[in-house]
C-alpha cells in the first residue's frame, strides 16, 4: 500500500473533520473584512456578503454538504446567539434615544421586512425550488 505524502493525509483529515469548516468560516471573513477595507468601507463590500459567498462556493467545490459544514461552523453559531442578545444592554440603555424616532424606526423595520420577504420569494422563484417528499426530507434539531 502506498504512502500518501503529509499535505494529503491532513487534507484527508481535515475534510471528515468539523475544524475544517471553523477554519473556513473564520477565514472566509477575515477575507470579507480585508477586502472591506480595501474597497474604503464601501456597503457593497459588506464582509458578511463576502465570506457567505467564499464558504459557498467552496463547500460546493469541495462537494462538503451543508449538514457536515455546520457541524463545525455551530461554534461561530453559537457564538453570534450570545452576541445578539448582548447586544440589547445598549440598545435599553439608548432606549431614551430612541423614543423620539419612533415613526423613522418603524418605517424602517417594515420596509426592511418587506424587502427581506420580498427577496426571500424573488430569490426562491428564480431558482425553482421542488418541495421535497416527506419520506426523504427530515428536518434537522
Amino acid at each position: 500500500m502506498t504512502e500518501l505524502p503529509a499535505i494529503q493525509e491532513i487534507w484527508v483529515y481535515l475534510s471528515g473533520s468539523p475544524l475544517l469548516a471553523l477554519v473556513l468560516t473564520l477565514s472566509a471573513y477575515q477575507a470579507g473584512v480585508m477586502l472591506y477595507e480595501r474597497a474604503d468601507r464601501h456597503p457593497l463590500a459588506n464582509p458578511v456578503a463576502i465570506a457567505i459567498a467564499i464558504v459557498a462556493t467552496v463547500i460546493t467545490l469541495i462537494d462538503m454538504p451543508y449538514a457536515k459544514y455546520f457541524e463545525g461552523a455551530q461554534f461561530v453559531h453559537f457564538l453570534l446567539g450570545t452576541a445578539t442578545v448582548a447586544l440589547a444592554v445598549p440598545i435599553y440603555k439608548g432606549l431614551a434615544a430612541l423614543r423620539g424616532r419612533i415613526f423613522p424606526l418603524l418605517a424602517a423595520l417594515l420596509a426592511g421586512g418587506a424587502t427581506s420577504i420580498a427577496s426571500a420569494v424573488g430569490v426562491g422563484k428564480l431558482l425553482e425550488p421542488t418541495r421535497p417528499s416527506s419520506a426523504v426530507f427530515t428536518p434537522s434539531r
